[in-house]
């Protein structure tokens, strides 16, 4: 079957046959399937990071970079949770979760690029502490802050 136009030259509409509906919205479906695939993935990538990097934040990393790791972590779990149920309603006919197909696939961007930011972050702390000049220490003020201080002898104090 083909499409059809009716009415006269004035008012022609399209009409169309309704193997074309099905299949152009099956193909949208299937487009939004695999995007949400194609995330999910992503996100199930980012959230293993390399033994050293687990290891520094575990060990060494500053407390604000750790629990900013934490809420991401939190965070991608349950996208990664989402997309999965909504694969499976798309897929299957399962129940529909409480966000909207768009908001999730949008959410899983977003958190792709925080990944990669976490991972810029986390480069950079492991950097900046595995390169600290020795004559500066991590010392701590009466006030409880941290701050690089200086401990190589000076020449007037010989």
């Amino acid at each position: 079957m083909g499409n059809i136009c009716v009415g006269g030259s004035s008012m022609a509409h399209q009409v169309n046959s309704p193997d074309r509906v099905n299949n152009s919205s099956g193909d949208n479906q299937n487009d939004i399937v695999g995007e949400i695939i194609n995330l999910r993935h992503q996100l199930s990538e980012a959230v293993n990071l390399p033994q050293h990097q687990v290891d520094f934040l575990n060990n060494e990393a500053p407390p604000s970079l750790r629990d900013n790791y934490r809420g991401l972590d939190r965070a991608t779990r349950n996208d990664i949770l989402v997309a999965d149920m909504h694969h499976r309603r798309l897929t299957q006919g399962g129940p529909h979760p409480a966000t909207s197909t768009q908001d999730s696939i949008n959410n899983m961007q977003t958190r792709v690029s925080a990944w990669h930011d976490m991972n810029e972050a986390l480069d950079h702390a492991m950097q900046v502490h595995n390169y600290i000049p020795p004559q500066y220490v991590p010392t701590i003020n009466p006030s409880g802050s941290i701050r690089m201080a200086t401990l190589t002898p000076r020449p007037w104090e010989s």
